[in-house]
């Protein structure tokens, strides 16, 4: 039989509370009565992001469980400025890009697909779950012309880090590890000498 206690939880108050085994516990986690009533979870945001409420307004979502996105944010976020001007968010982004070896007489558009690719991922809940999703790709001739920095602009702050994985020699196992990143649902970097590839998922 599994131990019992008797405690006082905040939640459901004092009572007694068993500690399953393993075996007993895979038993509950597969059980109907178990997973009926959980909640959907889409997925986890360790930062608030944007969704368009029920009065279909854009909103920030709070800490917690949100039921329109299905998705859960973590009390203890990174806070960041919600009151910025347009004015300040280009003089951001203006410093933050300043250094990055755009091509000449292409820099206001390749700062515009940097941006891009930063407000994609930041933005996904404002996406159809199922509308296709851009794959952003950075390129130059040189290795540490700042190919892997820019996407990591991108993926730092969704995820707080950036997973990153290199990218495979064969063709065919290019294809495996492209496929089984999309299916699997995840943001990933790829990247060799000259190349490097910012996945977007759902």
């Amino acid at each position: 039989m599994p131990k019992s206690t008797r405690q006082t939880s905040p939640r459901f108050g004092s009572g007694i509370y068993l500690a399953l085994d393993s075996a007993r516990a895979k038993k509950c986690l597969v059980s109907p009565q178990f997973i009926e009533p959980l909640r959907p979870i889409r997925g986890i945001n360790l930062v608030p992001l944007p969704y368009v409420n029920a009065d279909g307004k854009l909103s920030l979502m709070e800490p917690g469980y949100n039921p329109i996105t299905k998705t859960y944010t973590t009390k203890n976020y990174f806070p960041y400025p919600t009151d910025w001007t347009p004015d300040q968010a280009v003089k951001y982004f203006g410093n933050l890009f300043s250094e990055f070896c755009f091509r000449d007489g292409d820099r206001e558009r390749g700062m515009s697909v940097a941006i891009a690719a930063m407000l994609t991922l930041f933005n996904q809940y404002l996406l159809d779950p199922m509308s296709l999703r851009p794959i952003f790709c950075y390129t130059a001739n040189v290795q540490g012309a700042g190919k892997t920095l820019l996407a990591k602009c991108g993926i730092i702050p969704r995820l707080g880090y950036c997973p990153t994985k290199p990218y495979p020699q064969d063709e065919d196992e290019r294809r495996k590890e492209i496929l089984s990143t999309v299916i699997g649902g995840s943001m990933s970097c790829f990247g060799i000498i000259s190349f490097v590839m910012l996945l977007v998922h759902h």
